[in-house]
């Protein structure tokens, strides 16, 4: 049979971002309402690793699915920041790459992982370089490698937002930077 997730986060398009929006995994699980506009809140602290997995839907058709994994330094990573909410100013190793159930991803391997404050903001990246150009999780305020945002990148005038799941180098969009896109209100997870 099929898997059964439990929906934890959640951010609609078109909403401006919330201004108790200090953290992108701030919330203990159960503190959100399925009614709630928003849901910031982090996966359930008691998970087992091994085996778990997070699964990620756009509003553009892509629908990807990660599998946890304690030898993966970079899923390691970002399940210590998913469940328990702790930082890491940047976590690289062998690429944590999601199934793609439906749409798209970039083809970059998903090499590197954050979650740290930017401009007031815990945010999460996962994508290839610390850039965001070739992102598949891009929660937040942008980020640009340890401790900086970067206009080549993404708009760092937004105070938070979403990326697309299947981030590439395309520009246009409200979180545009000169050569890629980062996270904006335009888009929802």
């Amino acid at each position: 049979g099929g898997r059964i997730f439990q929906k934890f986060w959640w951010y609609p398009k078109g909403m401006a971002w919330p201004m108790k929006g200090w953290s992108v995994l701030g919330d203990e699980f159960g503190s959100c309402d399925p009614s709630d506009d928003y849901c910031f809140q982090r996966m359930p602290g008691v998970m087992q690793e091994e085996g778990s997995r997070l699964l990620a839907i756009d509003d553009l058709g892509n629908s990807l699915e990660w599998e946890f994994d304690s030898s993966n330094a970079v899923a390691h990573a970002a399940f210590l920041a998913f469940t328990r909410g702790q930082t890491t100013t940047g976590t690289s190793g062998s690429a944590w790459n999601p199934t793609v159930i439906t749409g798209s991803m970039t083809s970059a391997g998903q090499t590197r992982f954050m979650f740290r404050e930017q401009d007031g903001v815990y945010s999460v990246l996962l994508d290839d370089n610390y850039d965001d150009c070739h992102s598949t999780l891009s929660m937040g305020h942008a980020m640009y490698n340890s401790n900086d945002c970067s206009t080549t990148y993404a708009n760092c005038n937004i105070k938070g937002g979403v990326d697309a799941l299947s981030d590439t180098t395309i520009t246009g969009t409200e979180g545009s930077g000169s050569s890629c896109t980062g996270p904006a209100t335009d888009r929802s997870e």
